[in-house]
This record gives structure tokens, C-alpha cells and sequence, in this order.
């Protein structure tokens, strides 16, 4: 996978980014959710639980766009060209 984290002057997080790249025919996936905020560890974590800014950053800038071998160039210069577009660089 090839992970893309947006940069602070894009407007978007990555949820509204993973949504218009879909409107553009591009799949996505989100990126990791910081530990302290996954609900099935929720009840394991301290009742103060540490501050994680670069992690929670992260997650909600982060998402994973198509990769592979198999991707053929025209596939990669969509996905090239949709995300310069989603991310203000068309």
C-alpha cells in the first residue's frame, strides 16, 4: 500500500479526501486509527490516557491509495492525477 498524509494547507481531512477521490472512480482506505482511540481497546485504556498529537494527526490526515505491481500506468497516473486534484494541485 502507499500511504498519502495530507498536508496542514490541504482543507480537507482524509474522510472527506477518501470521499471525492471515490466521486472520482479512485479506492482508498483510511490509514491507522491512533490506539487510545480504537473503541475495542476503549476500556483498557487509563482513565488519562497520553497525549498522542502526531498519531492522532495521523489518522485523521492519513488514508492509503492503490499500489501494486499489477497497477498498469494509465491506473497510476489517475490515481496520481485524482489526488493532485483532490488535494488543490490539478
Amino acid at each position: 500500500v502507499y500511504g498519502v498524509v495530507l498536508r496542514p494547507e490541504v482543507r480537507l481531512d482524509a474522510a472527506a479526501a477518501m470521499c471525492a477521490l471515490a466521486g472520482l472512480g479512485v479506492a482508498s482506505r483510511p490509514f491507522f486509527w491512533p490506539l487510545d482511540r480504537q473503541p475495542a481497546l476503549l476500556r483498557f485504556a487509563p482513565s488519562r490516557p497520553p497525549a498522542c498529537p502526531v498519531a492522532h494527526r495521523l489518522g485523521e490526515r492519513g488514508f492509503y491509495i492503490p499500489s501494486g505491481t499489477g497497477m498498469d500506468a494509465v491506473t497510476q497516473d489517475q490515481v496520481v492525477a485524482a489526488v493532485r486534484h483532490v488535494c488543490g494541485h490539478a
